[in-house]
């Protein structure tokens, strides 16, 4: 079996580990937290995926191509001062909505999963496809294994959800650039890198319409009908 061979094999097993810990997850949160525990899962993540819509603009798909163009120290922090920039802005008007919860862990879980996403996509760019794929399956994997030892085994209830994402994704983030640290060397100064943001806003335009159709659904059901309709 080729390296080909192998990383085809190796991404399809990857993604359907992601597909079964996410159904497991729904499994587990919908029986043991109800439909109002579920429902504010629902749209804790669905305030996540729509933030990282506009971090997108800066760590997209088109890093992969453009890790072959230009530097990828500078490719790498461009990318996250993006991320970083937007991850701050959104707190401004998060202020005005107090009452949902944990909406304030928001900012922080997009710039995690950002993050681990640029450094998953520079692993492409390098065909470091193993890795990637490790990356790929080690957050939904671990969110399942520590939602379940957290919400057994400690006083956290409902919190054990919010507290094991940031687990997971601290430990893939740490992960992810122990695996691609080697390829941030540079001495050479800081170049920002705009070229990121002008493919991306080509890129994302497609993913705007697309999370917008399946998803706008969430906060309209939310507001008016109450989060445990969206459980």
């Amino acid at each position: 079996m080729n390296s080909t061979t192998r990383g085809i094999f190796g991404t399809f097993f990857a993604k359907m580990m992601v597909s079964l810990s996410g159904l497991l997850l729904v499994v587990l949160t919908s029986r043991y937290l109800g439909a109002e525990g579920r429902g504010t899962i629902s749209l804790m993540m669905s305030l996540i995926a729509l933030l990282q819509l506009f971090c997108d603009f800066g760590s997209n798909s088109a890093i992969i191509n453009l890790s072959y163009q230009v530097n990828q120290r500078d490719l790498w922090l461009s990318s996250l001062l993006w991320v970083l920039g937007i991850c701050l802005i959104s707190y401004l008007p998060i202020f005005f909505f107090p009452d949902i919860r944990f909406i304030f862990l928001v900012p922080a879980a997009a710039f995690l999963y950002s993050f681990i996403n640029v450094n998953s996509l520079l692993m492409m760019g390098n065909r470091m496809v193993l890795h990637r794929n490790m990356i790929l399956i080690s957050s939904p994997v671990l969110l399942l294994v520590f939602f379940a030892v957290l919400f057994f085994n400690t006083p956290f209830g409902m919190a054990s959800y919010p507290v094991a994402l940031f687990m997971a994704l601290l430990v893939s983030s740490v992960a992810s650039y122990l695996i691609l640290k080697a390829k941030l060397y540079g001495r050479q100064p800081f170049s920002f890198q705009t070229l990121v943001l002008r493919q991306g806003a080509w890129v994302q335009g497609g993913q705007a319409l697309q999370f917008l159709n399946y998803r706008i659904n969430f906060f309209i059901v939310a507001a008016y009908m109450g989060e445990a309709s969206l459980g």
